[in-house]
């Protein structure tokens, strides 16, 4: 029984541990079909309509946050997944093929280069 116990306490904490593990972005960064859809401002609330291949979702950016407010799509779990804030979580519409991603002010979404050898 305590062997449970522990294992059970050591799993919640993991979980948590990795779920706070990345830090808070500035940037959210919209993917459709794998491509840049575009970069918007984490501190200024607004609503992104995405039409890609003939499908419809809206992302929302509110105080900080940022939620898939509606998708087209059948499932829903892009909508159901709640709001995120930092570089650890992202918010996927599998059917849809749209990735919300919270980044740091420094990344654009670019191939980041960090040296050139010759």
């Amino acid at each position: 029984m305590a062997l449970f116990l522990i294992l059970l306490i050591l799993g919640f904490s993991s979980v948590f541990l990795i779920s706070n593990s990345g830090k808070d972005g500035q940037k959210v960064l919209i993917k459709t079909g794998g491509e840049v859809y575009g970069s918007y401002d984490l501190n200024k609330d607004q609503t992104i309509h995405v039409v890609y291949n003939g499908h419809h979702n809206n992302i929302t950016i509110k105080n900080g946050k940022v939620s898939m407010s509606f998708s087209d799509c059948r499932n829903q779990n892009c909508v159901h997944q709640g709001k995120i804030s930092n570089t650890s979580q992202a918010i996927i519409c599998l059917p849809n093929q749209v990735v919300v991603e919270i980044i740091d002010s420094k990344k654009d979404g670019g191939d980041d280069i960090d040296v050139i050898s010759n």
